[in-house]
């Protein structure tokens, strides 16, 4: 995975509910996570471990989610993150 070409997935969880999450390398981000949250939380995203909700950001490489997913649209969805992954991008390129 390079660094700056994140992938696209889908989770199918046990309720039939379809979330999208994109898995990111930001090393530098990730050495400072009260900042990465923060701005996560700013950009409505959900910031996670690549093996669920409480593991670790291991070497950088890390899961983004929507933080909203009631009341928006699967559209408004999948555009809110991908903004916000852009987002992160910058701030990673500009840290």
């Amino acid at each position: 995975m390079h660094i700056y070409y994140p992938s696209l997935c889908a989770l199918q969880s046990e309720k039939n509910w379809t979330g999208r999450y994109v898995r990111l390398r930001l090393p530098r981000l990730a050495i400072e996570p009260t900042k990465l949250n923060t701005a996560a939380k700013k950009l409505q995203l959900r910031i996670r471990g690549t093996e669920g909700e409480q593991h670790i950001i291991r070497a950088g490489v890390l899961d983004v989610c929507n933080r909203r997913t009631l009341g928006i649209n699967e559209i408004d969805t999948v555009r809110e993150l991908v903004d916000g992954v852009n987002e992160l991008i910058k701030m990673e390129k500009f840290s």
